[in-house]
């Protein structure tokens, strides 16, 4: 998904791609799928639903005016959705969308309010179980729900750089990437976070982990790999023709050997990496 509206789908596992004509030209900021039940969300509260694989999509109401960033679900029908400075939750796939209550004013230290940081944005979200879920936004901050999104508490806070992706392994054992090439990991559940040593200073926007196996995409087209569970990252070496691209997000599909899928500015990446790469 991306700007204009733009859904494009793929059958061969990302060699080629079609484009899904749909009424909606808001842009487009994220996707998630249950089987065949799938969300998109995007700018003015916009999130849209599909029963059928994605072929054909219904808005549901979201009943707020913000740019939706990112959506996860647990099952079909208990997910959450967060934003500028909002969280939704849903018990029923989306047919009712209910706000969690997030006192912004009561959270915020006065650090951050004496410089206008009124309502910050929250950019990632994801979820373990049906219970235990991260959210993550501006000023470092990392919150926790234990209820399946229905309420947040703030567990990380501060004059910290943006993160814009969370991702748990277990309860305990998490990764965090943000601004300036900082990734962090908590072994005990967001509590406390150490900052790992990185190879890039360009902005990091997605990290997943499968296994041994971790990928991080990032700005300048930065693609980083660990094949250590996330406790050491190398960078892979492109070229690209300028201007040279952004990655907003990354997926891997696991095999025999690993195709990663990387999306972002006008591009669509795939990178087979042999099973002894």
């Amino acid at each position: 998904v991306g700007n204009g509206g733009l859904i494009l789908y793929s059958e061969d596992g990302g060699n080629s791609w079609k484009k899904i004509e749909t009424a909606w030209n808001n842009s487009l900021c994220d996707i998630f799928f249950v089987g065949d039940y799938g969300w998109i969300i995007g700018d003015d509260g916009l999130i849209l639903h599909s029963e059928d694989g994605g072929n054909l999509w219904k808005r549901q109401e979201s009943g707020v005016h913000v740019t939706l960033m990112s959506v996860f679900f647990i099952d079909k029908n208990k997910g959450a959705i967060i934003g500028e400075n909002k969280a939704l939750w849903t018990s029923d796939g989306g047919l009712h969308w209910n706000l969690s209550p997030i006192n912004w004013s009561a959270i915020l230290p006065d650090s951050l309010i004496e410089k206008g940081i009124i309502s910050p944005n929250l950019y990632s979200l994801f979820f373990l179980n049906e219970t235990h879920g991260w959210m993550a936004g501006d000023n470092g901050m990392i919150f926790f729900s234990s209820d399946g999104g229905r309420s947040w508490k703030l567990i990380r806070i501060g004059l910290y750089p943006p993160i814009y992706s969370v991702f748990f392994q277990n309860e305990r054992e998490g990764f965090a990437v943000g601004q300036r090439g900082l990734i962090m990991k908590t072994k005990d559940g967001g509590k406390n976070w150490e900052t790992l040593n990185s190879p890039t200073k360009v902005n990091l926007y997605k990290i997943k982990i499968y296994s041994d196996f971790g990928v991080i995409a990032g700005d300048l087209g930065t693609i980083l790999i660990s094949k250590d569970s996330g406790k050491s990252w190398q960078k892979l070496e492109f070229s690209f023709k300028p201007p040279v691209p952004w990655f907003l997000d990354i997926e891997v599909l696991c095999g025999h050997s690993k195709k990663i899928i990387c999306v972002g500015e006008k591009i669509i990446k795939k990178i087979i990496k042999n099973k002894n790469d």
